[in-house]
């Protein structure tokens, strides 16, 4: 177990770390931004996820918004073999395929919102206060969300912690019972805020909000105004005027800023008004992959400041307000703060990096109307790939001067688009 000791014109003061709370990444992660934790990097971050499943005793309640991952799939079909109760809430408008393979005698259901159900969290063992387990964060189970964009999972070994998040997928699920009731099952705007909100973990107090019945945007903003010596934040949409205009205000206070956007220039994008103050704020949407995570994190080497890590589903925007189904879990730790700014010191660090590939890639893309074009600036031939997000290649062809692709023959949505040379490949995320 790791200590930290604070002496000097504080009192002697030992703060040791909380064993029923882990927090994971799938990306790289930076051990020396803190002398204090070790945040850990897990490739395969579905293999942890797996780890919970196959320890179910009684009952697994999953609520994700997409699933194409059939390893996870064969864990739940294999817990419901050795008579583990499964309830599965997915979202109505993303593909699930791997839900395709999922026991036909397990019970599911999707929203009837206009918004989209935009949860992703695991209750394992809620009946076995021993045994309980929570799983939220970034991560959709997809082999994208996994493998390729940058996400994060923390995980709460306590039954406490458990209760609003059932009591909140049962709103969704109409029942209490394994079978779903979707004349009662409530999503979007017909939810009530019905869920306890402050909580304590093992000693480490946490607060829990879900969208879009309980306010949670001014949350974010009490957490945001909370900051007393730095504010660090990835999000993968900052497009909600009430937590740009709050992060204005701390940073013209004074307060440390750094952030990462992916969708940077987005439509109502808070990003260039941070520009505009000189902010150290950074677009990642030149940066290969997405930047998928919603978390935040205030003041994480001031103990006495009141430290908070906060991650969840919910996107910093006004749909994560007012329409989606969404979790946020806000925690006061020195230990958990300090994880997630291991994470975020990595992304800063990339973001900074001068990569050889700028100076020998030459590539223009422009995007007008229906065609995307692709234009060579020098003589070597390319491949290009479109993919869609859940990772299913749609278009593919080799060039050597430019090329122009109909983008009406795909549906709206964000793109990864796929270059190569005999040398080097880069990656674009576009909107189409």
């Amino acid at each position: 177990m790791k200590y930290i000791i604070i002496a000097l014109f504080l009192p002697l003061t030992i703060f040791s770390q909380n064993d029923k709370i882990h927090v994971y990444f799938n990306k790289s992660v930076d051990n020396e931004a803190s002398n204090l934790v070790d945040a850990q990097q897990v490739v395969n971050i579905d293999d942890t996820i797996i780890s919970y499943i196959d320890k179910a005793q009684h009952s697994i309640d999953l609520c994700i918004y997409n699933t194409t991952n059939t390893q996870i799939v064969t864990a739940v079909n294999n817990a419901y073999n050795r008579g583990v109760a499964i309830r599965y809430i997915m979202d109505s408008a993303t593909s699930n395929s791997a839900i395709n393979g999922l026991n036909s005698n397990i019970n599911t259901i999707e929203n009837n919102s206009t918004g989209i159900m935009h949860n992703k969290f695991v209750i394992i063992d809620y009946d076995i206060p021993e045994n309980t387990v929570l799983i939220t964060g970034s991560t959709n189970f997809t082999s994208q969300s996994i493998n390729d964009d940058y996400n994060n999972i923390i995980i709460f070994e306590d039954n406490a912690i458990a209760q609003p998040y059932l009591t909140e997928f049962e709103e969704m699920w109409g029942s209490s019972t394994l079978i779903p009731d979707e004349n009662n099952a409530k999503f979007g705007s017909d939810k009530t805020d019905n869920t306890i909100h402050n909580l304590n973990v093992n000693g480490t107090d946490v607060e829990v909000y879900f969208s879009p019945s309980d306010n949670t945007t001014s949350k974010l903003v009490n957490t945001i105004n909370s900051a007393d010596y730095g504010f660090y934040f990835a999000q993968f949409y900052l497009t909600e005027n009430s937590l740009g205009s709050a992060i204005r205000t701390i940073y013209n206070n004074g307060v440390e800023v750094k952030g990462c956007i992916e969708m940077a220039n987005s439509l109502g994008s808070e990003y260039q008004s941070f520009i505009d103050l000189q902010m150290e704020v950074y677009s990642y949407e030149d940066v290969p992959a997405i930047l998928h995570h919603k978390y935040c994190i205030v003041d994480p080497f001031n103990q006495n400041s009141d430290p908070i890590a906060l991650t969840g589903s919910h996107n910093w925007s006004t749909s994560a307000e007012t329409r989606n189904d969404e979790n946020t879990v806000i925690v006061h730790d020195l230990y958990v703060a300090q994880t997630f700014y291991e994470e975020f010191n990595a992304r800063i660090r990339q973001v900074n990096t001068i990569d050889e590939l700028e100076n020998n890639f030459n590539v223009s893309i422009l995007h007008n109307n229906y065609e995307l074009s692709i234009e060579q600036l020098n003589t070597n031939k390319k491949t290009v790939l479109l993919y869609s997000l859940d990772g299913k290649l749609i278009y593919s062809s080799s060039f050597e001067t430019n090329i122009s692709i109909n983008t009406q023959l795909f549906t709206k949505g964000i793109y990864l688009l796929k270059v190569y040379s005999n040398k080097y490949m880069k990656t674009y995320k576009l909107l189409l």
